[in-house]
């Protein structure tokens, strides 16, 4: 079941000198590096010693329409480590919950719950930020908890105020289950609202731009018209 408040500005992962607190370690983002002649950002762990404190490379992650690929040192294939568009990772043994815009220190953002068949416990996936465990790696490799985010001197997340907001947000959502324009039902006067709307002429301000939004990617366009269409047949 996907839910919405409304759209907002996107709020980018792959940001340069951006830093992950996770505890015991900490990430970033520096530098540039080309893989197979492709741009990608340097995502770095810093690591601790005697004498000083070094960053060790971790993989190189690239962001394009709110869908970050990431390529692990062992491989030079990209691998797609978020999808913030609606859910996560399209796996079969993955099972999302909830997608749902909360209020992460201040800030609108994606939030996306989810949970697999053979682990316990449920995972978060932030618009910008990441998996509430670590940044660049599936949260079930090496558990992890994110402590804080941070953009410079700005905490953009902090585990001990924002996980009372993802657990006790009181969402006051908007369903995506095909009613859109406010007759309770889910008929052809639906899908013709979304075309008014993909044509920018809705005829009725109650008209709910972001319940027309079917698949939660921030654009109205035929993939929702088919959506809905889907739902008055059964197919969802």
């Amino acid at each position: 079941r996907f839910q919405a408040l409304a759209w907002h500005e996107y709020h980018p992962f792959v940001v340069e000198n951006r830093v992950w607190d996770c505890g015991l370690y900490s990430y970033t983002i520096q530098g540039d590096t080309l893989i197979n002649d492709v741009l990608y950002k340097k995502a770095l762990r810093f690591v601790s010693n005697e004498t000083n404190e070094e960053l060790v490379y971790v993989g190189a992650v690239k962001e394009e329409n709110r869908k970050v690929d990431m390529v692990f040192p062992d491989t030079m294939t990209p691998v797609r480590l978020y999808d913030f568009t609606v859910g996560v990772l399209n796996k079969d043994w993955m099972e999302v919950l909830s997608a749902a815009n909360v209020l992460i220190s201040g800030q609108e953002r994606r939030q996306v719950e989810w949970s697999t068949g053979d682990i316990t416990g449920f995972f978060f996936m932030i618009e910008g930020i990441g998996f509430n465990t670590k940044p660049f790696d599936y949260p079930w490799h090496f558990p992890a908890e994110l402590d804080k985010c941070y953009d410079g001197e700005e905490v953009i997340y902090d585990r001990q105020t924002d996980d009372i907001t993802l657990q006790e947000n009181p969402y006051s959502m908007i369903v995506t289950d095909g009613e859109v324009n406010g007759d309770s039902q889910v008929d052809i006067a639906d899908v013709n609202a979304v075309i008014d709307m993909m044509l920018e002429k809705p005829l009725a301000p109650s008209w709910d731009d972001v319940a027309a939004d079917m698949n939660l990617n921030g654009t109205i366009d035929i993939a929702d018209v088919n959506a809905i269409i889907n739902v008055m047949l059964g197919k969802r």
